[in-house]
């Protein structure tokens, strides 16, 4: 009795978690912290896996750089603890979850991930209600799309277009692989519900890397007439994607965002020997953009996870980062061995990757949480894929 009431405690702290990462008042910290230590109790004994003693060597060599450079201002600060509790937070969900292997949470999650989205809708609606609606249709530039960022309305998610639309990529691509766990098909509504959110979140992030998630996803449909109707619309609609929703024509115009991006990844390149082989420290890119880069405009990041630990630190940091997802990879093909779904899986995130986040983000921990419980049940089969409502 006294582990069933624990397993439901965890199922109910587990979809907490999933929903405080998106309240306006930042209380997940804590909701993690218990999490993870309510999930400790129930996976004992701990097994330490190559992934984990990876991640633990980074979290160790991060927080060992942190210390050393003796800045301790608000910003590293916060991001010094995201690397303790968000990847202690990750390493007992992965335990928890690998001692478990119940359906009953993928529809707890589903459902939590139901009210997400409904209130990433109204977030969404009521940015652009603030503004008038000017760009529900889409901007033609990345201003357009920071001006709907209106902080006196924000009550749900982010209030920063880049890390609000990078979230519903890395909680929306969840939301549509469990749809078809749940309901044995692609569900076309799910991917057009969240195709529209990441649409109207004015940022180009998502709809990239949903994109290609997508894409991977219905190219596997076992029908050969879906796979040429499919080249079909992405002919037709390249067009309008390109222009309106990655707005490809001013994509390297120094005054939006992802021609900022390419400027500061010269300037990395350019520089590299500027940058020590054991880091130039803890949100280096605060202090090395600034000095390198012909312009800056206040990001702590260089807006690539790979890039931005080999700056922080150096080439030690990115083996032990890169080691942990390699063998986080495998250890989710052991559990269940259909490379095609993992394939699948972690396209997306590594789009993300690629153009936001430091690396040890929250936005991470719960995708790669979220794609080992789906695939943890065991119950994709690209052979079966069809498609429904």
């Amino acid at each position: 009795m006294a582990s069933i009431s624990l397993s439901r405690i965890n199922y109910f702290l587990f979809c907490l978690a999933l929903l405080s990462i998106n309240f306006p008042i930042k209380i997940y910290p804590i909701v993690f912290v218990i999490a993870s230590i309510s999930f400790l109790i129930q996976s004992r004994p701990i097994q330490l896996r190559p992934w984990s003693l990876a991640l633990l060597c980074y979290s160790i060599y991060a927080i060992t750089i942190f210390i050393i450079t003796g800045q301790f201002d608000d910003l590293r600060v916060i991001n010094f603890y995201k690397i303790i509790v968000n990847f202690l937070f990750l390493f007992s969900s992965i335990c928890w979850l690998r001692k478990i292997n119940d359906l009953k949470l993928l529809k707890w999650v589903d459902w939590s991930l139901h009210v997400t989205f409904a209130l990433i809708l109204l977030q969404l609606l009521a940015y652009h209600q603030a503004s008038g609606f000017q760009f529900i249709a889409g901007g033609d530039t990345s201003n357009d799309g920071n001006s709907i960022y209106d902080l006196s309305r924000y009550f749900w998610g982010l209030d920063n277009k880049n890390l609000f639309g990078a979230r519903i990529a890395t909680l929306g691509f969840p939301f549509i692989l469990l749809g078809v766990i749940r309901n044995g098909k692609i569900s076309i509504f799910r991917i057009g519900y969240i195709l529209f959110l990441a649409f109207i979140s004015m940022s180009r992030t998502p709809i990239l890397a949903l994109l290609v998630g997508i894409l991977l996803l219905l190219w596997n449909i076992p029908k050969k007439y879906l796979k040429v109707a499919l080249v079909t619309i992405i002919i037709v609609s390249l067009p309008y994607i390109l222009n309106k929703a990655l707005r490809i024509n001013n994509i390297t115009d120094t005054d939006d965002g992802m021609g900022v991006r390419l400027v500061y990844w010269q300037s990395m390149f350019k520089n590299i020997d500027q940058v020590s082989i054991f880091g130039n420290g803890f949100q280096a890119a605060n202090e090395f953009l600034p000095k390198y880069s012909p312009i800056y405009t206040g990001e702590p990041n260089i807006h690539n996870t790979f890039l931005n630990n080999y700056l922080d630190f150096g080439i030690f940091g990115l083996i032990f980062y890169v080691s942990f997802l390699f063998y986080f990879y495998k250890y989710c093909y052991r559990q269940f061995n259909d490379n095609i779904f993992w394939l699948i899986s972690f396209s997306p995130l590594l789009t993300v990757m690629m153009l936001l986040y430091p690396g040890y983000d929250n936005d991470i921990v719960v995708y790669l949480i979220l794609i080992f419980m789906i695939g943890r049940s065991q119950i994709f089969d690209a052979k079966k894929l069809t498609y429904g409502v």
